[in-house]
């Protein structure tokens, strides 16, 4: 068996007859192929994980800092009128945040069905969202919403969080 040393890794992966490669050169970690010869077993084609958004830090405007409550970086309470800034990276699956710099429509939606969408804005993998909140409720981002308009080589994993806005 001889054995060739490839410089850089190259291939072509195509979903439903369709060449994806482009669309996720972006987002590939790795790529491994095991070419099975017993004709008993399927070959298999594995990627990493997607990458995550995790959330840094949220801060509350100054005028509102005093009266809002942050459990770590998935639970808010503030009341009506106060604007978080949620600082995020876009980590690889070994924690490393992956140098992108792109944007994406973040759904924040209530449980009474009202929905706000806000804008991701990401630099070298840091993102930075702003969130005016003016009116009460109780107001969540999920991993699906962040995804549902995204496509597929985009997407992301991410724990969500809430935020109670209340009235004072």
């Amino acid at each position: 068996m001889e054995t060739l040393t490839v410089p850089v890794p190259t291939f072509v992966l195509t979903y439903n007859k369709r060449d994806i490669t482009a669309d996720l050169t972006p987002f590939k970690l790795s790529v491994s192929y095991t070419d099975n010869l017993d004709g008993d077993e399927s070959d298999n084609l594995g990627a990493l994980p997607r990458p995550a958004l995790v959330i840094t830090s949220i801060e509350p405007d100054a005028t509102h800092a005093s009266q809002a409550l942050i459990n770590g970086v998935s639970d808010v309470t503030c009341p009506a009128g106060t604007v978080l800034t949620v600082h995020a990276e876009l980590r690889d699956a070994a924690g490393a945040v992956l140098p992108l710099t792109d944007s994406f429509r973040m759904p924040l939606r209530s449980r009474d069905g009202r929905e706000k969408v806000l804008l991701a804005v990401m630099e070298n993998g840091v993102v930075s969202i702003n969130a005016p909140l003016r009116e009460s409720g109780a107001w969540s981002v999920t991993e699906a919403m962040i995804n549902e308009s995204l496509p597929p080589d985009h997407q992301m994993g991410f724990d969500g969080f809430q935020v109670f806005v209340v009235e004072v």
